[in-house]
């Protein structure tokens, strides 16, 4: 997923991708093997010597060891500063986009196991939308970070 991170320098050439890692998952648990990892990665697109050169590199990555997700659902909240990532497991993960670290995690009570599907967060506001699998719709107006 193309994205605008706000925050980080970049020239004309670079632009900026969201990307998540398959997990192993074990067989008798069903379980991931190891948390899950979303990066940011760097993409830059220019010539050399007049020939297309593209190179990619991880400017960062965001993981925690209870991240476990099955779902690609990310998103960069509109102030450019945070990622979210969906689980299937009822929650959403919020990183700061330039520190990595966890912020938040927007979990209720009876979304256990409840897939994440989209997530929505207003222009100008910090209001956050959340749909569920099981067809709600979660609001969160702020959150405190950790």
């Amino acid at each position: 997923m193309l994205v605008d991170p706000l925050e980080i320098s970049r020239n004309s050439e670079e632009t900026f991708i969201l990307t998540r890692g398959v997990e192993a998952i074990d067989r008798e648990s069903k379980r991931p093997m190891a948390p899950s990892r979303c990066h940011l990665r760097k993409l830059t697109i220019g010539k050399l010597r007049g020939a297309l050169k593209i190179s990619m590199e991880t400017e960062s990555a965001f993981d925690d060891l209870n991240y476990n997700s099955n779902v690609w659902l990310m998103k960069l909240a509109s102030n450019g500063r945070y990622l979210l990532a969906g689980t299937s497991e009822g929650g959403v993960y919020v990183w700061n986009l330039r520190t990595t670290q966890l912020t938040a995690i927007l979990k209720e009570p009876d979304a256990e196991g409840v897939v994440m599907r989209s997530i929505g967060c207003h222009p100008t506001k910090p209001i956050i939308a959340i749909t569920g699998g099981d067809s709600s719709i979660r609001l969160y107006e702020k959150f405190s970070e950790n």
